[in-house]
């Protein structure tokens, strides 16, 4: 019986000792805590350079904020959108509807849609009432395509207690661009993946193309007018009306280059036609005094 006690004291010594060993062998890490920095929210005006597309939280059933990359504005050429609002903590009972969580309507929307310059109401965006404007007998609603985006604060923001939700305009199109949307309608100069181009010179076509390619027209913008309704002088003075408002300058054909026609099929279209071979590879929203931009 001593035996037996003899040999499990060994062998618990020799276990022991190889623990012991080990514990000894272990080379011994080094190292200085290191503070980091935990950046706040962001501010409207910062730039977005990387976000995913508004149909994941569709797709993969996500109903919080998402985390985005900001960086710079200036010198930037790969901005993905824009920061339109900030608000503190996380959001509380949020739209889940499939237009809110596409960005295509709800308050995100509405909010991208007054950073760009326009009015939203009911679902719809328009452009802010001038009483002295001859055109606002007919209603016009600009052709500029936004859609707005919820982000939130990611996980080491949260962890630190700096929770946030922000809004973040971008193009329907989700493509990256330079410049700014802000204020594009009154004072700025729209990016061209925000406008509505086609390839073609005739409306009751569908050839959309990215207006930073090469097309020969720019629809400014849509009225839901029935076939007949209005006279075709009247309409076509309140198209020019627009398109001096929306392209800021008196002369929106710019001395004949440009051709301001309206045409209505489902909707009433009002748009600036190229009256030459040249292409545009630009918008000309905001455009004023600048010059028109024909691909090279």
């Amino acid at each position: 019986m001593t035996g037996r006690r003899t040999g499990s004291l060994v062998v618990v010594l020799a276990m022991l000792a190889v623990l012991t060993g080990h514990a000894f062998l272990r080379p011994q890490m080094a190292g200085t805590a290191v503070a980091i920095t935990v950046p706040g929210p962001p501010r409207p005006g910062d730039c977005v350079l990387s976000a995913p597309d508004p149909s994941l939280s569709i797709t993969s059933g996500l109903t919080t904020d998402v985390s985005v990359v900001l960086g710079p504005c200036v010198n930037a050429v790969g901005i993905v959108g824009e920061i339109v609002s900030v608000s503190a903590g996380r959001r509380s009972g949020s739209d889940q509807t499939i237009g809110a969580l596409m960005g295509t309507s709800g308050d995100c929307w509405a909010a991208a849609s007054r950073y760009a310059g326009l009015v939203a109401d009911d679902g719809v965006a328009r452009l802010p009432t001038v009483v002295s404007d001859p055109g606002e007998a007919i209603q016009w609603h600009p052709d500029l395509r936004v859609r707005g985006q919820r982000i939130g604060a990611d996980l080491l923001q949260q962890a630190v207690g700096r929770g946030w939700s922000a809004c973040v305009v971008r193009p329907l199109t989700l493509a990256a661009y330079t410049g700014s949307i802000r204020a594009a309608l009154r004072t700025g100069l729209a990016p061209a993946e925000y406008g509505s181009c086609s390839a073609t010179a005739d409306l009751r076509e569908s050839s959309l193309v990215p207006c930073s390619r090469p097309h020969s027209t720019e629809q400014l913008g849509w009225a839901g007018l029935p076939i007949g309704s209005v006279a075709q002088d009247r309409l076509q003075q309140s198209c020019r009306s627009l398109a001096v408002r929306l392209l800021r300058t008196g002369d929106p054909t710019y001395a004949g280059a440009l051709r301001i026609v309206t045409v209505t099929h489902d909707i009433t279209t009002c748009a600036a036609v190229v009256t030459g071979p040249g292409r545009l590879v630009g918008s000309l929203i905001g455009l004023g005094a600048g010059p028109l931009p024909f691909a090279g």
